[in-house]
């Protein structure tokens, strides 16, 4: 089927952009900025996937390329000019627009990860598309498998204006906080005692909630209406005078849920470190705790 950009585009510029502080556009809005070309568009799935197939002019970027190697640090980010010299690769200053996708459904947040990513380095213009890859197809996006030419460079300053971030010393001096509220993400086998990623010992931290990252989204892979996801949270305690770090096992679905939150209005951070970083930890200052609370 022969896709028609320019007819689409009169009706589809009449579509409000949300504002920068939500982290997700909806299908039609990433529509319009897709059919501009005035954007960076990045494919967070698997290389494998991209190369199969991907929305046209989209450069592929894996969370894995952003963050330390090795285990038990792989959670964690590069050194920021590290980061800021990978995003200006990709064509990216600080008024560009970004816009990720993944798939949500056969994921594990990947482009939350890398929004979270943008956005702690003080980038306000990166946004989510909400329901990924999929949704994109059925709003009738081209798809290729030919890889776009490589972006002009950017000129990117790193210059955060709040805090999306925090780290293991940050979590630790948290533990016996009545004004931090920790946010477990992983599936409940993880969050019970499970390691089946890596992990060298099992449980939760103390006193964490838990909430599966896709008890945040529909069927279809896009997140609830913030009045659902507020009501979620409110059952778990939490509202939005909360202090709330995220963690799971390496930041990936912490940093989704990370993004889903701070759009639906709540004060969240996220842990990239995770529990790859706190299991190797000796267990005596970095505790973990099995079952259910």
């Amino acid at each position: 089927m022969k896709f028609k950009a320019f007819a689409l585009v009169p009706f589809l510029f009449c579509l409000p952009i949300q504002s920068e502080s939500s982290w997700f556009l909806s299908p039609q809005e990433s529509k319009k900025i897709i059919i501009s070309n005035q954007t960076v568009i990045i494919d967070a799935r698997d290389k494998s996937k991209y190369n199969k197939s991907h929305i046209y002019n989209a450069h592929s970027l894996t969370w894995e390329e952003l963050s330390l190697p090795d285990l038990p640090a792989k959670g964690n980010l590069l050194p920021t000019p590290q980061l800021v010299s990978i995003f200006e690769e990709y064509g990216i200053s600080n008024e560009t627009k970004v816009l990720i996708y993944g798939d949500p459904l056969d994921g594990w947040g990947e482009e939350g990860r890398i929004a979270w990513t943008l956005r702690s380095l003080g980038h306000k213009n990166t946004f989510i598309v909400d329901g990924g890859f999929p949704i994109l197809i059925k709003q009738g996006i081209k798809t290729t498998q030919e890889i776009p030419p490589k972006p002009k460079r950017g000129k990117f300053i790193n210059t955060p204006s709040k805090i999306y971030t925090a780290d293991i010393n940050k979590v630790k001096k948290s533990l016996n906080s009545h004004d931090v509220v920790f946010l477990d993400t992983r599936e409940e086998r993880e969050y019970i005692g499970g390691v089946p990623y890596g992990e060298a010992r099992g449980g939760h931290l103390p006193g964490a909630k838990h909430l599966h990252y896709r008890d945040l989204m529909n069927q279809k892979g896009q997140i609830l209406p913030h009045s659902q996801i507020k009501v979620l949270l409110r059952k778990k305690g939490i509202d939005e005078n909360s202090k709330i770090i995220n963690y799971c096992t390496g930041g990936i679905r912490s940093g989704w849920v990370t993004a889903v939150l701070n759009s639906a209005g709540f004060n969240a951070e996220n842990y990239p470190g995770s529990m790859w970083e706190w299991s190797h930890k000796p267990e005596q200052d970095y505790p973990l705790v099995r079952g259910i609370n």
